[in-house]
């Protein structure tokens, strides 16, 4: 996707933050990219998974997931929304299943 001019790839992004009528977009090389489109946009083009009214994570960056905060691999934390937890689990579960070509369930 080319965001004010940068191509910007689902697995480059670490997460995305929402600011008003703009967006923060946080690389995984630690690079930010302020773009005009709203958060909603790039999180439904990106494949992200919104954890907070104003925040979209790349699932595939998460490194711990605690019942009051997402802590990604860069060490950004998030406090996500109640209401989000559960769009989460769903994603990261489906996310295990595509990357691991199976139809099991990951905990068991």
């Amino acid at each position: 996707m080319k965001v004010d001019g940068f191509i910007i790839t689902a697995e480059a992004v670490e997460y995305i933050e929402g600011r008003s009528n703009y967006s923060l977009i946080t690389m995984i090389d630690g690079q930010k990219v302020l773009s005009s489109k709203t958060l909603g946009r790039l999180t439904d083009y990106l494949s992200l998974t919104r954890v907070h009214k104003c925040v979209a994570v790349n699932p595939h960056r998460i490194a711990q997931i605690e019942p009051v905060k997402i802590t990604m691999q860069s060490g950004y934390t998030v406090e996500p929304s109640r209401r989000k937890i559960p769009e989460l689990l769903i994603n990261l579960k489906e996310g295990y299943r595509l990357y691991h070509g199976t139809t099991k369930n990951p905990t068991h």
